[in-house]
């Protein structure tokens, strides 16, 4: 015997829960009770209502979606906020969860890093020196605060050159709130154009001015161009016999 509150916490797509009630469940010998809603399986008529109980309990659950989802999108465009977890050098203030506050810990790693690039070390080099100076990675700094406990959302225990580039490259470390770079399409999270990321300017306090974040982008930029030119200018391959 299955017994729920009601139907909608049994399911809420009107096809398969109707599937299921009405046809799986009987066959397999299982009674099937929703109490609020008064069904029994067990009751010749009780499946009279069924097929537009089912359709409102679908309905209801798209309507709490959509309203879930204006929600964000509404504090994404005022710039709060919205996420699980702070981005590495921030924690959530404990007044509001959707404003970010400096994390001072984590920030020092951050500033070490925007310094070193500014001066014209390129990532690769940071990440040897920060796994030289063992240093926890953001998801495992994080599963140290007890922010993260599950095994399967902890990365590597050392530092890789994409998280590196990550973190140089956002705008968040100078005060500015950049979110809406995904989007949920058929129920698959797909990446946004950058074009169409919303960007609100001085939502918090900064860990890196904004001289330092340019000067560091523009000395990627030409460490990326230095690259380019030695593969462009590389003698072309020849197997060997």
């Amino acid at each position: 015997c299955i017994i729920v509150k009601d139907l909608s916490r049994f399911g809420r797509n009107a096809i398969d829960s109707g599937y299921y009630i009405e046809k799986q469940l009987p066959v397999m010998g299982v009674r099937f009770i929703a109490v609020t809603d008064s069904f029994d399986s067990n009751e010749g008529d009780g499946g009279v209502l069924l097929p537009p109980k089912n359709i409102i309990a679908e309905s209801y659950a798209l309507d709490i979606s959509r309203k879930g989802r204006s929600v964000q999108r509404q504090n994404i465009q005022d710039g709060r906020f919205v996420g699980r977890l702070a981005p590495y050098g921030f924690s959530k203030a404990s007044d509001d969860c959707h404003r970010l506050v400096v994390d001072e810990e984590a920030a020092v790693v951050v500033r070490q890093m925007f310094d070193w690039a500014v001066s014209g070390v390129g990532t690769g080099e940071i990440v040897r020196r920060l796994n030289e100076m063992e240093i926890l990675p953001p998801s495992r700094y994080k599963q140290q605060k007890g922010l993260i406990t599950s095994e399967k959302l902890i990365g590597k225990p050392f530092w890789q050159k994409r998280v590196v580039v990550d973190i140089l490259k956002s705008r968040r470390y100078v005060g500015d709130m950049v979110q809406g770079k995904t989007r949920k399409v058929n129920h698959r999270q797909g990446a946004v154009h950058p074009d169409e990321w919303v960007c609100v300017p001085n939502t918090h306090d900064p860990i890196a001015s904004r001289g330092v974040f340019e000067r560091a982008q523009e000395a990627m930029w030409l460490a990326s161009e230095r690259d380019q030119a030695v593969r462009r200018n590389a003698v072309a391959y020849s197997p060997h016999i």
